[in-house]
């Protein structure tokens, strides 16, 4: 796959993103680990986006 800069960047979310996500699922969740979930899910969102978009024709 060739991926152009925003698609790497997409990518790089995309990882970053489910990273932020994993000390969500730990059985003591403390409040701050609960709302870095939620940037945690947007940098997700937005980067799967970014990638879905990042080559010619229809967005996936």
């Amino acid at each position: 796959m060739d991926f152009t800069t925003k698609g790497l960047v997409g990518i790089v979310l995309m990882v970053v993103g489910t990273l932020a996500l994993i000390p969500g699922v730990a059985p003591e969740v403390t409040t701050l680990e609960q709302l870095l979930l939620f940037p945690a899910a947007a940098a997700v969102t937005y980067g799967t986006y970014l990638v879905g978009t990042e080559g010619d024709g229809r967005p996936v």
